[in-house]
């Protein structure tokens, strides 16, 4: 046991808003109070390749009790949710990034709920930001 942050990434990744909006749903829920779980925090846009995630990987960068870092951990798994439980990847971020002083994550603001920040590497979403977002594109869809 101890915390850990990890990287949520998804294949095919053009299912990630969906897990997005599931998350989000289930944060309004409450089920994220729930302490066998993992607390959906950013979501990170790599720009180029950054250890194992490619120029263009979207990621859900959560936290929380190592031992919750899976499927169970991060949506409820006893619905039905729109996508394949088996096609989310989680990565510890310490194995992506090298802790604060990686120039990587340089600039990017991750004590802000509210800010979106970026640098040459990623671009960093507070996590409730992106989910709006997602909401708005998919309300103009309709």
């Amino acid at each position: 046991m101890g915390y850990q942050e990890s990287l949520v990434t998804m294949f095919p990744a053009f299912n990630f808003d969906k897990l997005i909006k599931e998350c989000a749903k289930l944060k309004k829920e409450g089920f994220y109070n729930d302490p066998w779980t993992v607390i959906p925090l950013s979501v990170v846009i790599f720009k180029q390749k950054v250890g194992n995630m490619s120029a263009g990987t979207k990621a859900l960068w959560v936290c929380g009790d190592r031992s919750f870092h899976g499927f169970k951990g991060l949506v409820d798994s006893s619905k039905t949710r729109g996508f394949n439980f088996s096609t989310l990847k989680f990565t510890p971020a310490d194995s992506v990034i090298f802790g604060l002083a990686d120039k990587s994550v340089q600039g990017i603001d991750f004590s802000s709920n509210d800010k979106i920040s970026e640098n040459s590497f990623m671009k960093r979403y507070p996590f409730h930001k992106y989910a709006q977002e997602v909401r708005q594109k998919n309300d103009k869809v309709r």
